[in-house]
């Protein structure tokens, strides 16, 4: 990972903070199990993200994410606005949250994002728990006239008020 605030196996929740103006570039992963991420927030409390690029090579396998919320606490907001995303496979990753959080995502460039969000429970105790996702966005993708979607499992909520046609597709899950 480019950065990674928090860790496993310990309430972080207490970690919070702003991560602003950064830029990671050439940002990847050989490996098919895992995956590289610019920024990861495991396990954190209320997190923002701003300003900030993040550029890979997207290989279309899933394995580079721009920013990554990992098992996010309950309760938690992430607020990420204002960031780039160039050659990636997921603008935004939300994986294996612990409980109800608040992904609040706006206006960011997802025109470099195979996929603008990944919302992922995946199948662990925590996959039943929700995802309040609000969305607004103007940047229209360079290779689709949509932002695109993903959410798995879990009883997500999805807001989009941005000017830009949305496909949300429901992969797996609820």
């Amino acid at each position: 990972n480019g950065m990674q605030i928090g860790s496993a196996n310990a309430d972080r929740s207490g970690t919070t903070g702003t991560i602003s103006g950064n830029t990671i570039t050439s940002l990847s992963f050989e490996n098919s199990v895992y995956g590289a991420t610019g920024i990861m927030m495991r396990q954190t409390g209320d997190m923002t993200v701003t300003d900030t690029t993040v550029s890979g090579p997207a290989n279309g396998l899933g394995s580079v994410a721009g920013i990554s919320v990992y098992e996010g606490k309950a309760g938690s907001t992430f607020s990420i606005s204002g960031n780039s995303f160039e050659n990636v496979d997921y603008g935004i990753f939300n994986e294996f949250v612990q409980g109800t959080i608040n992904l609040a995502i706006g206006e960011n460039d997802f025109s470099g994002a195979v996929y603008a969000t990944l919302d992922s429970h995946g199948s662990t105790p925590y996959c039943d728990t929700a995802s309040v996702i609000t969305l607004n966005s103007s940047h229209v993708p360079a290779n689709n006239s949509k932002l695109l979607y993903l959410l798995f499992d879990g009883n997500d909520s999805f807001s989009d008020t941005g000017s830009v046609a949305s496909a949300v597709y429901g992969g797996g899950g609820n």
